[in-house]
């Protein structure tokens, strides 16, 4: 990663401009394996294929004080920022993941099969954002923060958010707060595109048998047979309530939060599996039967959640002679996620199903 920037004065404004790129990389090798479809002549060490994801941020942010007749200056940023963002699948070598000559055994480095041709991906993307806030007092004894973001993206549109808060200072030693936020985070490129598949050795009834199993792209003909939509953003409300106390050295804060995600964004299970109703079942491996594939996931919007909690933080300061200030920070979080929805089945058979696309483990994992 890099990162640079200047800052300054301009026509009263106090100016930053910044810019950064980082990216990350991931060679994978599967080493003391083999391809045991190639038998004694297998390699044992292979180039399984890359991932790649880097980003570029450029940021310009504005500051200013102005009074406006409250009892203190009202505080005013602004802000456009420019992000580009791109993801990449590079294929391993054939011998990860081709079938040789025996072909009763699964043709894939074992531990890790390569990526292949087939998972390649170059893509990527941009957005504008640009962003206001407004932070000043009422009175000696209130604050307030109002805040807004609009954000325009070139695969999926745009939406603007925007923030509440406020703060009352009952005394010099205590205080309440709150917020309401409303947020929005786009599909990440991985979940639009990442792709892969892997041949495994799976008994089937009373043999084992070579089948495909592979994660897939919504946009990809077969999370289309199984009924994928494009994936769509998820949005949040947010809510929190809390109250500050000092005394001396010693502070306490403890506030209430409760957080409402809408079309949250989850891999579907694979499909079909031991859970899916038989007839299901049969439908599905219908649909797969062209694409040589026994069972595939994929990313899926649908599930809504709401978490309620309560975070409490104590902190005291302790001056000493000689050696410093030490800090005791003492910090507890207790939580509650509670699935509100599930995604709406796809419509691959006419018989009344059970919640097969996010069942009931991964409801209760959440």
């Amino acid at each position: 990663s890099a990162q640079g920037g200047v800052k300054g004065d301009l026509a009263g404004w106090n100016v930053n401009l910044s810019a950064n790129y980082g990216k990350n990389a991931l060679d994978y090798r599967t080493v003391n394996s083999i391809n045991a479809s190639f038998g004694a002549a297998s390699k044992t060490e292979f180039d399984a294929g890359s991932l790649s994801y880097d980003q570029t941020i450029v940021d310009l942010g504005l500051t200013r004080p102005f009074e406006v007749g409250l009892v203190a200056p009202l505080n005013v940023a602004l802000g456009l920022e420019y992000r580009h963002e791109a993801f990449k699948i590079g294929a391993g070598e054939p011998d990860s993941y081709s079938l040789g000559p025996d072909t009763t055994k699964a043709g894939v480095a074992q531990g890790f099969p390569g990526f292949r041709p087939s998972n390649e991906v170059d893509v990527s993307r941009h957005n504008w954002s640009a962003y206001v806030d407004l932070e000043g007092k009422l009175t000696d004894q209130l604050e307030f923060d109002v805040a807004g973001r609009y954000e325009d993206y070139s695969d999926f549109g745009s939406k603007a958010t925007g923030k509440v808060s406020a703060r009352y200072d009952v005394s010099d030693a205590f205080a309440l707060r709150g917020s309401i936020s409303l947020g929005f985070k786009a599909p990440a490129l991985q979940q639009q595109y990442f792709t892969y598949t892997s041949t495994n050795n799976t008994l089937v009834g009373n043999t084992f048998q070579l089948i495909e199993v592979g994660t897939f792209p919504v946009s990809s003909p077969v999370a289309k047979a199984l009924g994928a939509t494009p994936l769509e953003p998820e949005t949040s409300m947010n809510y929190s309530l809390g109250l500050v106390w000092r005394s001396g050295p010693f502070e306490l804060t403890v506030d209430a939060y409760q957080i409402d995600i809408k079309n949250r964004i989850v891999l579907s299970e694979n499909l079909p599996n031991t859970n899916t109703p038989p007839a299901t079942a049969a439908a599905i491996t219908a649909l797969l039967a062209p694409f040589n594939i026994s069972a595939a996931r994929f990313f899926i919007n649908g599930v809504n959640t709401t978490t309620k909690g309560l975070d409490v933080v104590g902190r005291y300061r302790l001056a000493t002679d000689g050696i410093g200030q030490f800090d005791f920070t003492l910090a507890a979080n207790f939580n509650d996620t509670n699935v509100t929805k599930t995604p709406d089945l796809p419509t691959i058979t006419t018989l009344p199903q059970p919640a097969f696309l996010f069942d009931r483990g991964n409801v209760l994992t959440y």
